[in-house]
């Protein structure tokens, strides 16, 4: 059995994917702090212009995948809002879609502290 036919329960899932994402982010902000480091070695350097300009390109990249992953929550976001007015929902569906909306809320401001982060 490989590891991608392993199956997890919910908890390790959450454990395992909560690693990942701190794996990304500190891959994301090695590339940041990398970027800031050329920005001021170009300056010196004409060779480097053309990496910088590479990560450059990811930074904008990222940003606008960032901005499309906002757009994408808040139209969830719009969706279950929605879906509570039309009052075809359940007392638990409403409790449900406000927990959902919660970590849609959540999700978008993390995504936003990333965005931040990257335009420092």
């Amino acid at each position: 059995m490989s590891f991608f036919e392993v199956e997890f329960t919910l908890p390790e899932q959450d454990s395992y994917l909560e690693e990942v994402e701190k794996q990304i982010q500190k891959k994301r902000n090695f590339l940041l702090k990398r970027q800031r480091q050329l920005d001021v070695a170009s300056k010196e350097n004409q060779f480097l212009n053309s990496v910088k300009e590479d990560y450059q390109k990811y930074q904008n990249f990222m940003m606008k995948q960032k901005d499309e992953q906002i757009k994408s929550m808040q139209i969830i976001d719009q969706y279950l809002n929605d879906l509570m007015v039309s009052g075809k929902m359940t007392g638990h569906d409403i409790n449900e879609t406000k927990k959902d909306q919660r970590e849609i809320l959540s999700e978008i401001d993390k995504i936003k502290k990333d965005l931040d982060e990257m335009m420092k």
